[in-house]
């Protein structure tokens, strides 16, 4: 519960909730719901990196994530400036 707490923490830095967010804390799949509410609008809006093994995560439904700032020397969305 404690990670989960952390990243309503974070999250609440990003966005605001019209509800209350010891919900998000207490429940993983209200959280995970959240999460990928957050990440679809991200890839609607073309600010999503794809996977780097796109295949593995068709098959696995990866979510795709946010760019990251750090990358404004040049990578464009679908081509991550390093693999991890």
């Amino acid at each position: 519960m404690d990670v989960r707490r952390e990243i309503v923490t974070h999250l609440s830095k990003h966005m605001s909730f019209s509800v209350d967010v010891s919900s998000l804390v207490g429940d993983a799949d209200i959280l995970d719901a959240v999460v990928c509410a957050l990440a679809g609008a991200d890839f609607l809006n073309n600010d999503a990196l794809s996977p780097s093994d796109l295949p593995t995560a068709q098959r696995e439904g990866w979510i795709w994530s946010k760019i990251p700032a750090t990358l404004s020397h040049g990578a464009k969305v679908g081509q991550p400036d390093r693999q991890c």
